[in-house]
């Protein structure tokens, strides 16, 4: 029975540091889109003047 709750504490451990990179990896992703949308705006306004 000890191994079996051991085990479980291990699953939880696990499942917690997979939501914590899951959580970083979805403000990496709003960084990159931020980005490419001023990166589009840019090039917009680049066209704009040509």
């Amino acid at each position: 029975m000890a191994e079996l709750m051991d085990g479980v504490r291990k699953v939880g451990h696990l499942i917690a540091e997979v939501s914590t990179a899951a959580n970083e990896q979805s403000q990496g992703i709003g960084q990159v889109s931020v980005a490419l949308g001023q990166l589009d705006q840019m090039i917009q306004q680049n066209a704009a003047l040509v």
